[in-house]
């Protein structure tokens, strides 16, 4: 082969030439595409030996720069979002909360009892009895408190997450429905449909601190606690009240879809979401400047959502179709969707495990979903130029 003019110095010279370049260009890192001239590819390619030093070169390059596991912030991905198991809680279970210190979660159930849940073993390991009609619940996780909101009785309970016992009862002027915690400031609020007020309490004492007047219907809440921001959704107004956490008052009012149910905040990106149980959309709305960042289609009667901060993605628990979206916070697009119980209204997700959990009152259980996101694909072009 020598003495027909082929060396075998000059073909490795031209690998060693390739794999400079893809270092040179970073086209593995940034995307661009690796560019080889119509002439250099054919003399690349001229062998079978060439064939195969090229494709290890790639396979090296693939493996030096794809993600190991445990490499990102997040734990290995799987496959597919997929359910864990089931769980029995009390009678007709609505609202939902986690305390992600303690790995518990808790149910508001209609029958008038609170569910502890054991989120290592999925097990109930407490029935609370709480006021009549419990409709919203919130935990706060820095002190290990949980606050129930009773519709009939008109007060707030608060549970010691510690002892499972109810240490205090708040009285409200108006039955209470959604409530959220700011835990780094110690304050619960409360909003009541029915008299278009949030009340405001001070965790350490339990008492009515302030009342806001805000628009027709507030129902659900969600705490900024980096910005100190509440977020209301208005049942009958299909707008979100912004509060101030430091004065207390009204900031902006944003336009949603109808019937906005809940709402749920990602401190990370400042994207608040709010799920809007009338036109089965969800809405997206840039926290920095209070304005419309898109709209998303979902199942039918979206009730509940929540967020999970670390992967970035949205879950919306849709009563009338009996299932989970799964929405790409970067994106903006349903990923996923798994099936729940009978009528899902709740939900919470844990950070640290990625475990979803859903309220389904219907059939009186908890949906445990396995929410790790699916692996992001990998694309490398490869493009041939013809020689000048």
């Amino acid at each position: 082969a020598t003495g027909q003019g082929f060396e075998p110095a000059p073909l490795l010279r031209r690998q060693d030439d390739l794999i400079r370049a893809a270092s040179r260009h970073g086209s593995l890192l940034s995307g661009r595409p690796l560019y080889l001239k119509t002439e250099q590819y054919d003399t690349l390619l001229m062998n079978w030996s060439t064939k195969i030093v090229f494709l290890l070169t790639l396979l090296v390059l693939l493996l030096l720069f794809l993600p190991k596991n445990g490499a990102g912030s997040g734990p290995a991905p799987v496959s597919a979002i997929s359910l864990v198991t089931t769980i029995a809680v009390g009678g007709q279970p609505a609202d939902i909360a986690l305390n992600d210190a303690t790995n518990r979660i808790y149910t508001a159930n209609g029958d008038g009892t609170v569910s502890a849940i054991d989120g290592n073993t999925n097990t109930v390991v407490a029935t609370i009895s709480v006021g009549a009609n419990p409709a919203g619940i919130a935990a706060n996780a820095s002190a290990n408190l949980v606050y129930v909101a009773n519709r009939t009785d008109m007060t707030v309970s608060v549970i010691d997450g510690g002892t499972n016992m109810v240490t205090a009862t708040v009285i409200l002027s108006f039955a209470p429905y959604g409530v959220a915690v700011d835990s780094s400031r110690n304050r619960v609020y409360v909003a009541g449909r029915e008299s278009n007020l949030v009340a405001v309490i001070d965790g350490s004492t339990n008492t009515v601190v302030a009342s806001v007047a805000v628009e027709n219907g507030p129902l659900g809440l969600a705490a900024d606690e980096t910005r100190n921001r509440i977020y209301v959704t208005n049942f009958y107004g299909n707008t979100v009240t912004v509060l101030d956490g430091g004065t207390n008052t009204v900031g902006a009012a944003i336009t949603v879809g109808r019937n906005p149910w809940a709402v749920a905040v990602n401190g990370r990106t400042s994207r608040v979401y709010v799920a809007n149980s009338a036109d089965h959309t969800l809405s997206v709305i840039d926290g920095d400047t209070n304005a419309p960042a898109a709209t998303v289609s979902v199942g039918l009667g979206p009730f509940g959502v929540a967020v999970n901060e670390r992967t970035n993605l949205v879950f919306v628990a849709n009563w009338s179709s009996n299932a989970v979206s799964v929405v790409d916070g970067q994106t903006n697009e349903v990923v996923a969707t798994q099936t729940a119980g009978a009528k899902p209204r709740g939900v919470a997700a844990n950070d640290s495990t990625n475990r979803i959990y859903v309220t389904n009152q219907v059939d009186d259980t908890v949906s445990v979903v396995d929410g790790t996101p699916p692996p992001k694909k990998l694309y490398l072009p490869l493009v041939i130029r013809q020689a000048n």
